[in-house]
């Protein structure tokens, strides 16, 4: 689950605390926060109780016994897996190919439908070749949300481009039109969170896309990447693998709830993404 945001959840945080026998080593306390995992507000605060106390494998055994159980009692009543039911709570839009397999992950990419509409054809002119080629596909959510944290893993391909829509009430209409008109896509009438594997775009991933831009680098090509968005009222933050990547103060004549949507950029495109967790204020 992701991290707990600071003020956020006490009382489930100072309960799971209360849990931990107090003779628990906060060096030992350390060494698991230190592993990769979405609870380290939990771990990292708790390990403020702990007294330091000498190596012992019992203990230890007991410590990750005790991880456990109290970390997810202490966020499963917060934070909601929009996967828990596979793809039941979301809706394809165009025609691509979104699955979710055995292991959580969903994938997405074109198939041979959309290669079958130009095979054959001797010379289908720029225009038409263009509008084939980047018409989208997107998987948007059937809830709309408002303020939220948005926590999510994804990995695209190289060179590929992909994209977190929030708060767009058209679900990307003009984006997976037969024309794609980019004047309107998501992120014109919402917000668009880029995703940009080495895509030849000036957007890098993590910028707010027209809005603010991220700076080059956060994200580590050809692997799974974290992605967490926080939308207020008055911001939005976009962090990429822990770090701020982007903010901004939102434009005042664009919604402030709408539903969440990923994206399938393009033809050439093929994208995954696993654990997408939201927290609502």
């Amino acid at each position: 689950m992701p991290e707990l945001r600071t003020g956020s959840h006490l009382r489930s945080f100072l309960a799971a605390c209360a849990t931990i026998p107090s003779w628990l080593s906060s060096r030992e306390l350390a060494s698991e926060a230190s592993r990769p995992t979405r609870s380290t507000g939990v771990q990292e605060g708790c390990s403020r109780r702990m007294i330091l106390d000498g190596d012992d494998l019992v203990r230890r055994a007991i410590l990750a016994l005790a991880f456990a159980a109290i970390v997810p009692m202490a966020v499963a009543a917060d934070w909601d897996d929009l996967l828990r039911d596979g793809l039941d709570g979301w809706v394809v839009l165009g025609d691509g190919h979104w699955r979710i397999r055995s292991d959580g992950v969903v994938t997405a990419n074109f198939g041979i439908d959309r290669q079958r509409e130009v095979q054959g054809t001797a010379d289908i002119g720029r225009e038409i070749f263009t509008a084939w080629s980047t018409r989208q596909s997107w998987l948007y959510t059937k809830r709309e949300f408002e303020e939220f944290d948005l926590h999510l893993e994804y990995w695209v391909n190289t060179p590929g481009n992909s994209g977190i829509s929030i708060r767009d009430p058209s679900q990307a209409a003009c984006g997976i039109a037969e024309r794609p008109d980019f004047a309107c896509t998501p992120s014109k009438q919402g917000y668009e969170i880029q995703i940009n594997s080495e895509y030849s775009d000036k957007w890098s991933t993590g910028s707010i896309y027209g809005l603010a831009r991220a700076p080059e680098g956060l994200e580590t090509v050809g692997e799974w990447n974290r992605l967490n968005i926080e939308s207020r009222a008055d911001a939005i933050r976009v962090y990429i693998n822990g770090v701020l990547a982007a903010e901004h103060a939102g434009d005042p004549q664009r919604p402030l709830k709408g539903p969440i949507g990923l994206q399938l950029h393009d033809i050439h495109s093929f994208v995954m993404f696993r654990n997408i967790w939201i927290l609502e204020y």
